[in-house]
């Protein structure tokens, strides 16, 4: 049974409905692929970020026709209104960047590396990230994890979302 639209159209061929399930389906496709190749620490960072993009993407699936019903019901002057569609692309391009990155990172998987740790930022600063020697920023997945100026450790980073995980100190004595 389908249900009519005041445009006759199904439901399922609404550009918004279309957009629904293009991000669940990302999001379904990629989980499947997550679990697939990846264990642990690595599946958690990437089903996080895969969910976070799916669920900006739903998000504004569902904020877009509300804010354009409004917009037309409104009658704001032409330039508030192409204010509003620029910043609200901005925050689509934004999101679409950062589920790419994601999922190029699900493609290639974790580079292991050895890396000097060159900076270290506050955590209560608002995140915790550290610069290595090669001047490459990433994030840190776990928290707990003390890491020292000028000691070199073994970290597995992923190079596009900017996160490193598993990172393991190496010892003076066994070089």
């Amino acid at each position: 049974m389908s249900f009519p639209t005041p445009d006759n159209r199904k439901w399922y061929r609404k550009k918004r409905n279309a957009a629904r399930i293009g991000a669940a389906a990302i999001w379904l496709a990629g989980s499947a692929a997550i679990a697939a190749a990846y264990s642990a620490d690595e599946r958690l960072v990437l089903w996080t970020q895969l969910g976070i993009g799916c669920a900006a993407l739903l998000f504004f699936s569902f904020l877009t026709p509300y804010v354009v019903r409004l917009a037309k019901r409104r009658r704001y002057p032409k330039g508030y209104n192409l204010l509003f569609a620029a910043v609200f692309a901005s925050m689509l391009l934004y999101i679409a960047v950062l589920l790419g990155g994601t999922v190029l990172d699900i493609a290639q998987g974790p580079v292991t590396t050895k890396a000097t740790v060159a900076d270290r930022w506050d955590p209560r600063r608002g995140g915790d990230q550290v610069r290595f020697a090669d001047g490459s920023t990433y994030e840190v997945f776990k928290e707990y994890v003390r890491l020292e100026k000028g000691h070199t450790y073994t970290v597995k980073l992923f190079k596009h979302s900017k996160i490193a995980i598993g990172i393991e100190r190496i010892d003076v004595n066994n070089r």
